[in-house]
């Protein structure tokens, strides 16, 4: 069959669907999208019904997000041919606008019988408006909150130029704040709320334009099955309630299927086919390859996250404890999954972790070569050391707009290399996030505008491992991938992993992707984490509810404890331990008798903490012993044992006297910050020897004459 026949045949199939004949709300025929020569949309010929809900499916750069920015009236096209028409009911006498089936009816307002109307959309600018005053859309990741203000007052924005009374303004606003299910967070500010609830409130202020027309671009793609079903029940009420049309793409099987009842698959901007959403989405993905994932040797430990606790300030709701004591490490060349549903602090830790965020108690540690960096050490002499070495891809990137992809790849990430070498490296850069050689060599002259939402994501992560960072943290890396693009993303992460020894932190919602490509995992909820070890285990937890019975829970903790020591994982072990020791404190029981058997895997710890402790003693790294030395003190005290570390405190005395000695110099030229974070460290140093911070300064003779001549009255930061 020809293709234009094969165009012409899923047109038949996609109106054959509707049983009720019906003047189409949109009838696209013919239609061509050229950008720079290159064909963005091939002859797309479609009817869309009112009330119908179909869904878009293709690769990205297929060409979906352009055909719905088209229909949206986002863009305009200076090559494009053929017809986009919406045949609508129209009052001659005030000009409003409703979807056909209202034709004939008499018009609310001006008391007149409204006319059907074929409104050219490319070409009658008058009523390209009004349409687009009908038309509602939700952009993937692209959320456009006031971050400041609250629920309420960022949907009464949508009613700023409406000819609504402004008193009856904030009812409205409470009632499509009550249709999205966001009653209880209607006081929250922008910034204080998840993905899944800002796109909820995006949906409320759609809503407040009582659109004919939705379209939905990947509208749950970054966020985890659970909220999406929230937030995917809302805009089916929604459709419902309101007699919306619905044009929905996605690269999730789960979201066209819940969401629609008519799919059409694009390839390279060609309409293929169409039919039931089931029948195209499995058509999809037979294209998709395989991904080969490989064992490889781990490392030692390249991240240590220690009892993190971070927390944000509501006016609302006071102090809300986003991480709350979460304890892990992560071994180099290991790709480590944060797993968790919406809210429960996998990007907070992530960007306590990566630098970016300070975070309130406990420590972050990673070792850069040999040495290790606290990342909450400000400045960079301190944590500035570690972060060149750290790439992180944020869940709303960005590229620069104006510059090309080459561009954004090379000069404007600081990196400086000669122009034929530049074009080199960003082309096997592209190569490696999904990119065929022909493309990415192709796209390298393009601003992000001429790009598809998918490419530019996979832009964003080619600019990360441009820097060769040795650790990659991506928050939601694969949200808005098709899957033929995400399994070779996946290939990518695994073979520059093999290839280099990259050290990945992946968060994610998508427990495909993650059993993909993890070795461990770590399950998030509501701040702490609950599991931690092997993927498909933890993955098993993740629809558990937030309150599970504790007799299940001390059962599963033993168990895993016991797998985690079988491996030599004891941090994970320590962990399952502690879970299960509160768990047997909730029921009263006595477990000391079920602990005895991890007694030689924390012996084991002790003594390879010990050993550490004792090179970094020998090379008179005071940081890097104490670090270790700190792990073997805390697993002794899980057997009731004193160390002795007697042969440590030469050194300690001497870090003592180093920092204080750095911290003089540090305050004397004003650099006050590097000066805290010396003293801070001689109040960790200070008890190992018997000593507090507050008697080691009352020694020191240029401290209190600082402290008497400065507008503080001392250091009273936490050692």
């Amino acid at each position: 069959m020809s293709k234009k026949c094969l165009k012409e045949s899923s047109l038949v199939k996609l109106s054959k669907i509707k049983r009720v004949k019906m003047t189409p709300l949109i009838q696209i025929r013919d239609l061509d999208i050229n950008v720079d020569g290159k064909h963005i949309l091939k002859n797309i010929n479609l009817d869309i019904n009112e009330g119908d809900s179909i869904g878009i499916i293709g690769k990205s750069g297929a060409g979906k997000s352009t055909l719905l920015h088209l229909l949206r009236g986002f863009e305009e096209f200076e090559d494009i041919t053929g017809e986009v028409i919406f045949n609508i009911s129209y009052c001659p006498k005030c000009g409003k606008i409703n979807p056909p089936s209202s034709a004939g009816s008499i018009c609310p307002k001006c008391r007149i019988k409204t006319e059907m109307q074929r409104a050219d959309y490319l070409n009658s600018k008058a009523m390209h408006r009004k349409i687009m005053e009908r038309t509602a859309i939700m952009m993937q990741r692209t959320f456009g909150l006031y971050g400041d203000e609250t629920v309420l007052e960022n949907i009464m924005h949508s009613f700023e130029h409406s000819d609504i009374p402004k008193e009856k303004r904030p009812y409205m606003a409470a009632e499509l704040i009550e249709e999205v299910k966001l009653s209880h967070r209607m006081m929250y500010t922008g910034k204080e709320l998840s993905g899944g609830e800002k796109q909820r409130v995006v949906l409320a202020r759609q809503l407040a334009k009582h659109p004919m027309l939705l379209l939905a671009d990947e509208p749950t793609g970054t966020l985890d099955p659970k909220t999406a079903k929230l937030v995917h029940d809302s805009i089916l009420k929604a459709k419902k309630e309101h007699n919306i049309t619905l044009l929905v793409t996605s690269h999730l099987p789960d979201v066209i299927e819940d969401l629609t009842n008519q799919a059409i698959l694009l390839e390279e901007g060609e309409l293929v086919t169409a039919g039931k959403p089931a029948e195209i989405i499995a058509r999809f993905l037979a294209t998709t390859g395989e991904v080969r994932k490989r064992a490889i040797a781990i490392g030692e430990q390249i991240i240590r996250v220690s009892d993190v606790k971070k927390k944000y300030y509501s006016y609302s709701r006071g102090l809300i404890p986003a991480v709350n004591g979460v304890s892990f490490d992560v071994h180099e060349g290991e790709i480590f999954g944060i797993i968790g549903i919406s809210g429960a602090g996998k990007t907070t830790l992530s960007k306590v972790i990566a630098g970016i965020m300070d975070l309130d108690d406990g420590r972050v540690d990673v070792r850069i070569g040999d040495a290790w960096v606290n990342m909450d050490e400000k400045g960079s002499e301190f944590r500035g050391r570690a972060k060149p070495h750290i790439g992180y891809l944020h869940q709303e990137y960005s590229l620069y707009p104006y510059r090309t992809v080459l561009q954004n790849l090379t000069e404007s990430i600081g990196l400086r290399l000669d122009p034929e070498l530049a074009r080199m490296k960003a082309a096997k850069v592209l190569k490696a996030v999904g990119f065929c050689e022909d493309a990415a060599n192709e796209i390298l002259g393009k601003t992000q505008y001429e790009l598809s939402v998918g490419e530019r994501q996979r832009v964003t992560m080619a600019q990360v491992l441009m820097r060769e960072p040795r650790i990659i943290i991506f928050d939601e890396p694969t949200g808005t991938m098709d899957p033929v693009t995400k399994n070779e993303v996946a290939n990518s992460i695994l073979t520059a992993r093999q290839e280099t020894g990259t050290t990945f932190v992946i968060v994610s919602h998508d427990m495909e992707f993650v059993s993909q490509v993890c070795d461990r995992v770590a399950l998030m909820r509501l701040g702490k984490m609950v599991a931690i070890g092997d993927v498909e285990a933890v993955i098993a937890k993740v629809g558990e509810e937030d309150k599970v019975n504790p007799q299940k829970l001390l059962e599963y903790a033993l168990m895993e404890a016991e797998r985690s020591s079988a491996m030599n994982r004891i941090k994970d072990m320590d962990f399952y331990v502690e879970l299960a020791k509160e768990n047997g404190s909730k029921l009263g029981i006595d477990i000391s008798d079920d602990l005895k058997k991890f007694t030689s895997t924390y012996e084991k710890g002790i003594e390879e903490a010990l050993k550490k402790a004792e090179e970094y003693l020998e090379e008179k790294q005071v940081y890097e012993m104490d670090l270790y030395l700190e792990l073997a003190i805390k697993y002794a005290s899980k057997l009731g044992k004193i160390l002795n570390i007697s042969n440590f405190k030469r050194i300690y005395a001497d870090g003592i006297e180093e920092a204080l000695k750095q911290a003089e110099k540090y305050g004397s030229k004003g650099h006050t910050g590097y000066m805290y974070i010396l003293i801070k460290r001689v109040g960790r140093y200070a008890p190992k020897l018997g000593r507090s911070l507050e008697e080691i300064l009352k020694e020191t003779p240029w401290y209190q004459r600082w402290a008497l001549t400065n507008v503080y009255s001392g250091f009273s930061g936490k050692a």
